[in-house]
């Protein structure tokens, strides 16, 4: 949670696990947190490539053990990015309907900001912007019948380069 502060990543950003092959070569897969920045004096510069590849999006209900995660987390805010821009949703998605205190998983949702939150590419050359789950669904992961439909998107967009 940036809470309105500053942060600056001086290389890629990546909302994922890494781990090693046994050639000690880095492999990627889907991360477990979640990026929060609901304040518009929050500002977040990414210096190498974004990637949101976490696995949680939507709704996540759960017991007092479990957080209960709506996917409203990008609502203000500027997250400036200078390299590439990725979602991925990597995890695969998993509901469970009727179930008091299961989890649900919906990566497609991780990166769905509304509001005033807004994107800057200001790279110094080509950047690609690459969706796996481009949507825009109101009401997605909150809601039993949109749980599997897509919805990733940018609130704002600025390209600066």
């Amino acid at each position: 949670d940036l809470s309105g502060g500053r942060l600056t990543i001086d290389g890629d950003y990546r909302a994922q696990t890494i781990t090693e092959d046994e050639e000690g070569t880095p492999v990627y897969s889907y991360g477990q947190g979640y990026l929060k920045m609901l304040d518009e004096s929050g500002y977040m510069l990414v210096k190498g490539d974004f990637v949101m590849d976490s696995r949680f999006g939507g709704t996540n209900r759960g017991s007092s053990q479990l957080p209960r995660y709506t996917g409203y987390l990008l609502g203000a805010g500027t997250l400036e990015v200078k390299g590439d821009f990725s979602q991925l949703s990597s995890s695969g998605d998993r509901y469970v309907p009727n179930w008091n205190f299961a989890q649900h998983y919906f990566p497609r949702h991780n990166f769905a900001s509304y509001g005033s939150h807004k994107v800057v590419l200001s790279g110094d050359a080509l950047q690609v912007v690459s969706f796996t789950d481009p949507g825009l669904n109101p009401g997605a992961g909150n809601s039993t019948s949109n749980w599997d439909k897509p919805n990733s998107h940018f609130a704002v967009l600025e390209i600066t380069n």
